[in-house]
């Protein structure tokens, strides 16, 4: 098995993963995946009170 280390763009760790999964594996945990989620839903809220 080979493996790739990454950099969260979340908090900026790095992390490692399987090569095969690199493409699917953005954040190094599960809480900077939900912290992701909240910012865009944010974001959208914003933009339709806006528009």
């Amino acid at each position: 098995m080979r493996y790739v280390r990454k950099i969260c763009p979340v908090c900026g760790n790095e992390f490692t993963v399987l090569e095969k999964m690199e493409e699917k594996a953005v954040y190094c945990t599960l809480r900077c995946f939900l912290e992701s989620q909240n910012k865009m839903s944010e974001d959208e809220d914003s933009h339709s009170l806006s528009g």
